[in-house]
């Protein structure tokens, strides 16, 4: 990745009246600053490093080296906000969760051990809790950089953002979140979220099959139902060429009803970053 927007208007010496959100990835670190009042972007920056061979103790360091060699993300900020590399997730209804059993969510998910804590994000208009596995050591970093930082999994600001995209008359709704080797798929009836999973993908197929198996679930008609793509997806990939032989509707989320853009972003597809914009949502 090699995309670097920077506003003109853009002032390191104001910056405590702007937010900075990060998307944390094994191999690349992707920022971006708006004006925390009016929701301007300002900023767009992605930083690749070398993969990390999943070693966390790695993937901080990397992250250090990052923190050290660039300025913009050594100034003070109003608000900061970081997705933390996708992990393990699980969603709890908030009238169910129970805080002293937070491990117990994860049990059939992952194995905990010593260099990992479990966290929750909450999604109050959702009525849901995240609950997910945090690396120490990366988060150990992160804190020493962002010490007012919130951290969330990306789970959080994906559904955030996905009620966000919900038209006022919409019916089922279907949204996929592409990243690296994984996927996201939520579906909502209305306001209200039906159905979410995470997926790990080797092939178009893959991800062809959790789609449709989403739609089959609740049955949904492809010729009907519109399927909202973001992420790491292009309109000339197999993957799009794949689902659009079976699906009707497809559209990218390329409106962000929550930010404001200028023509400086025009040639960078908005729903690449829909999480890293969504953070602006969360709370």
């Amino acid at each position: 990745m090699n995309y670097h927007v920077i506003e003109s208007e853009f002032n390191k010496k104001l910056s405590t009246a702007y937010q900075l959100s990060i998307l944390v990835g094994m191999d690349s670190l992707v920022y971006f600053v708006s004006d925390a009042d009016k929701n301007h972007a300002l900023l767009l920056k992605a930083c690749s490093f070398d993969p990390p061979d999943k070693e966390p103790l790695d993937l901080a360091a990397s992250l250090k080296g990052v923190f050290e060699n660039d300025v913009l993300l050594n100034i003070l900020y109003r608000r900061v906000k970081i997705a933390l590399p996708h992990t393990p997730a699980t969603l709890v209804p908030s009238r169910l969760y129970n805080d002293a059993g937070k491990t117990s969510y994860l049990e059939e998910l992952i194995q905990m051990d010593e260099s990992g804590s479990v966290e929750v994000d909450e999604i109050s208009d959702l009525a849901m809790r995240v609950v997910y596995p945090s690396i120490n050591s990366l988060v150990s970093v992160l804190k020493k950089q962002f010490p007012t930082g919130r951290y969330y999994s990306p789970v959080t600001p994906f559904l955030r953002g996905c009620k966000t995209m919900l038209a006022e008359d919409a019916g089922h709704t279907v949204f996929a979140h592409f990243w690296n080797s994984g996927l996201y798929v939520s579906v909502f009836e209305k306001n209200s979220l039906h159905f979410f999973n995470a997926f790990s993908i080797t092939s178009a197929s893959d991800a062809l099959y959790y789609i449709l198996l989403a739609f089959n679930q609740f049955k949904l008609d492809p010729n009907e139902v519109t399927l909202h793509l973001s992420g790491q997806v292009v309109r000339d990939s197999e993957i799009y060429k794949m689902l659009y032989r079976y699906i009707a509707q497809i559209q990218f989320l390329t409106e962000i009803p929550f930010l404001n853009f200028s023509k400086k972003y025009d040639d960078i597809p908005q729903h690449f970053f829909f999480i890293l914009y969504a953070l602006s949502l969360c709370k």
